[in-house]
């Protein structure tokens, strides 16, 4: 599985109502309707791990609370030292399904990670 994560993107909200994305992904810079699809807290140790919520979306926002960590979205695991490095107070976004259940984190240093991770899907 090939795909690319990138961290940019802008949150405008509208209320309480559907939320409105400026982001690119793919290089592609896209404006979207979405609606959230799940929220969900993950804790990332030593083992690596995904995420659990049985509604995936096309979007990912992921916030990094507590710890680093490393990430990888191809299937394959990443360890302490191989994966792309996130910082605690980062945010990033996934994008694409397949991605989401690619995504696969562990922490890098002695602490856990925690990880904010809600899904949006275009209304």
């Amino acid at each position: 599985m090939t795909g690319r994560v990138l961290g940019f993107f802008l949150l405008l909200s509208l209320g309480y109502g559907p939320v409105v994305w400026a982001v690119e992904c793919f290089g592609v810079a896209q404006t979207k309707t979405m609606v959230t699809t799940s929220y969900e807290t993950v804790t990332v140790a030593d083992t690596a791990i995904g995420i659990t919520a049985a509604n995936v979306g096309a979007l990912m926002m992921v916030t990094v609370e507590t710890a680093p960590l490393r990430f990888r979205t191809d299937g394959t695991d990443p360890t302490a030292t191989e994966g792309h490095l996130v910082g605690s107070g980062a945010s990033f976004t996934v994008c694409g399904g397949g991605n989401i259940l690619a995504f696969r984190a562990i922490r890098t240093t002695g602490t856990s990670a925690v990880l904010k991770v809600t899904q949006y899907k275009a209304q």
